[in-house]
């Protein structure tokens, strides 16, 4: 069995649909047939083939690296203002710990209205469908301290806005009211860089 220095830390799962099409069984199959001492998972939007993905691994003696890859409520950079775009956070979780609160991020995001105006007229609040909840920065800065945040990937303009540090504290990026309010220069959230 070859034996690598080789983590893939950015494996989708068939459960993130159009972007992964392996199962996560598979994944952890090949990943062992390779020697990798582990793998991550991160499925977009949720944690869906996290449990089997996790009980693969341990069988396999794997380490098993959850996470997910968020997409972010911020206006597209290109156009300040205009609805959000489809930009990206890849998140891993170091701990149990963690992985609670990558839960309760994801929870905030789905059950956040998409018609808050009419829900405080007493209309009936409606909730995003799969694919359509989006992670604020207060869900970021509530829940996101210890994180391990990867930076760059397919969807990578929120890195102008959000980068990886090594500090404790969730910080945003600084705003310019010359600009209409959009980062001047980004400042660190509190992601982990290492695992």
């Amino acid at each position: 069995m070859p034996t690598l220095d080789y983590i893939e830390l950015r494996a989708r799962s068939a459960f993130s649909f159009l972007e992964g099409s392996a199962l996560p069984e598979d994944l952890v199959e090949r990943a062992a047939e390779l020697g990798y001492p582990a793998i991550a998972l991160g499925d977009r939007d949720g944690l869906y083939g996290a449990p089997r993905f996790y009980h693969c691994a341990e069988r396999a003696g794997i380490r098993a690296i959850v996470g997910a890859e968020l997409t972010l409520d911020l206006p597209s950079p290109s156009s300040p203002g205009t609805p959000p775009g489809d930009q990206r956070l890849y998140l891993l979780v170091p701990d149990r710990e963690r992985y609670r609160n990558l839960c309760r991020m994801i929870t905030a995001s789905r059950l956040r209205p998409l018609n808050p105006g009419e829900v405080e007229q007493g209309c009936a609040p409606k909730y995003p469908a799969k694919g359509e909840s989006r992670v604020t920065l207060d869900d970021l800065e509530r829940y996101g301290a210890g994180l391990i945040c990867l930076a760059g990937g397919a969807m990578r303009s929120s890195d102008a806005a959000i980068f990886i540090s090594t500090s404790d504290a969730i910080s945003t990026p600084p705003r310019n009211a010359s600009t209409g309010g959009s980062p001047r220069s980004p400042r660190p959230l509190g992601f982990r860089s290492s695992l």
